[in-house]
């Protein structure tokens, strides 16, 4: 009779974790597809902005023979930026960066090992010992070789 009720049990706490697995799996799904479609506005009024600033330019290209200096790291910057967005938007940039995102986890799993003050620690004591002894915090990289740091390394110095 035990054996009934503890399996009972047992299908409906897998129920459970498989209708909460189920759960996130859609909100990260609204959450990408929200994320992408804002991509895609950005990129019409990013478009629209360029396309006036490009024909600015290529009018006083045609009028003066040369584009204004202050319009040209726009346009440059402004190019690379749109790609960047339609890559991201419509090409296979997301895909690149969630397969990036998996090597990570497999094989750099030292650089997610959180602060010890959390909870969890313990779980990343294989990862910690795998990290580098000799790199510092950031605030004691800079300003301190200004002479502008109150830390503790640079006081000792």
């Amino acid at each position: 009779m035990g054996s009934v009720v503890s399996s009972t049990v047992e299908e409906k706490v897998n129920e459970f974790k498989e209708m909460q697995m189920r759960q996130a799996a859609l909100q990260r799904e609204v959450m990408m597809a929200v994320n992408t479609a804002q991509a895609r506005d950005r990129i019409q009024w990013g478009a629209g902005v360029y396309s006036f600033l490009f024909l600015g330019a290529s009018a006083n290209l045609a009028k003066h023979g040369s584009v204004p200096t202050v319009m040209k790291a726009p346009l440059v910057v402004g190019g690379i930026g749109l790609a960047f967005m339609t890559d991201m938007a419509y090409g296979t940039k997301l895909q690149r960066v969630i397969r990036e995102a998996e090597y990570i986890l497999e094989h750099e799993r030292e650089r997610l090992v959180p602060p010890r003050q959390v909870p969890f620690y313990s779980l990343y004591e294989e990862e910690a010992a795998a990290q580098d002894p000799s790199v510092k915090r950031v605030g004691s990289y800079w300003p301190s070789f200004m002479g502008m740091s109150n830390t503790p390394e640079s006081s000792t110095k």
